[in-house]
């Protein structure tokens, strides 16, 4: 029965999700193990330099991991065509020329869109997203599946738990919010698959998405007119591009530490992986020297030059 009067809850847009015919599930891993047991998936082919959440699932699924190394345009390095599945990471939005050109070749192709939100998937091949890479949602994926695309008997997430830190982080700081963001992305590691809860569904339909692709290609521009010839990735952005950062590849050892003291904070993906690369490899290279530059929806010039500042200060010395 629908409930009529009471309190006032949280109010919020009521617009449309951007990827609106997509399966809609509880986290981008349980889209990847949606993708599996749809294909009863035994092996597959999987980079080196990706994320303990890809390969927990894969083992927890008792997936063979065949491992790969990537170029220097972030392409696999492969003897030639094969039977196996591939899986292939979109890194930092910014590679949908090399998925279109890899799936005229492989085609068993998954493409992990979790760092490319506003990537169209390309038909036939099984794709999927995790959208807290790019808003403020407790949790939540979503997957193109070439199989039937639905899970049966399985129950809707509840996500409120998870809400602490997003909330925490308005009326405090982001520092104050990180153990509570923490213990949430630790929590999202736990979960079986789920649909999509009510909680994150209406705040992807509360999104102007139009806006947020535009601030984040206006930022991602800015940055490449000063630091495109100081990056050691050659960049050429394609019109189904929507970075999630600027990836900054240098060899400077003061930069992360010069902006992470200016309260810019710069992830690092993956340190986790150290231990399985080899020293000299292109993966153990850009765990160390990658500087994923934020510019996301809630910035623009002014902080923009600000980055710009510490960067050229640091990197002209």
């Amino acid at each position: 029965m629908k409930e009529i009067g009471g309190f006032l809850g949280l109010e919020l847009n009521q617009g449309r999700q951007f990827h609106q015919s997509a399966l809609a599930l509880n986290s981008g891993r349980n889209c990847l193990r949606h993708i599996i047991r749809k294909r009863a998936i035994k092996r597959m082919l999987v980079p080196l330099y990706t994320c303990d959440a890809v390969i927990n699932t894969l083992q927890a699924e008792s997936v063979e991991i065949i491992p790969y190394h990537i170029d220097n345009g972030f392409l696999p390095i492969l003897e030639g065509p094969t039977n196996d599945y591939l899986l292939y990471t979109n890194y930092f939005g910014i590679n949908s020329k090399s998925i279109k050109k890899l799936s005229e070749i492989y085609y068993k192709l998954i493409i992990d869109n979790s760092q490319a939100f506003f990537s169209r998937p390309i038909s036939n091949t099984d794709t999927f997203y995790s959208p807290r890479k790019f808003f403020g949602v407790p949790d939540g994926g979503y997957v193109y599946s070439l199989e039937h695309n639905e899970e049966t008997n399985v129950e809707t997430a509840i996500s409120f738990g998870r809400f602490d830190h997003l909330i925490k982080r308005i009326d405090l700081t982001a520092r104050d919010a990180y153990s509570d963001y923490q213990n949430s992305e630790k929590s999202i590691g736990d979960e079986p698959i789920k649909k999509m809860s009510n909680l994150t569904k209406a705040l992807l339909r509360s999104i102007n998405y139009e806006g947020v692709r535009s601030k984040r290609l206006k930022n991602f521009a800015y940055l490449h007119r000063t630091l495109g010839r100081l990056n050691e990735i050659s960049i050429s952005l394609s019109n189904d591009d929507v970075p999630m950062v600027y990836p900054l590849l240098t060899k400077s050892t003061e930069l992360r530490t010069r902006l992470n003291d200016h309260s810019v904070y710069i992830a690092t993906y993956w340190p986790e992986i150290k231990g399985r690369v080899p020293t000299r490899s292109r993966e153990a290279y850009l765990i160390s020297n990658l500087i994923p530059i934020p510019i996301d929806q809630r910035y623009g010039k002014e902080e923009m030059d600000i980055i710009l500042a510490i960067a050229m200060d640091t990197l002209e010395k």
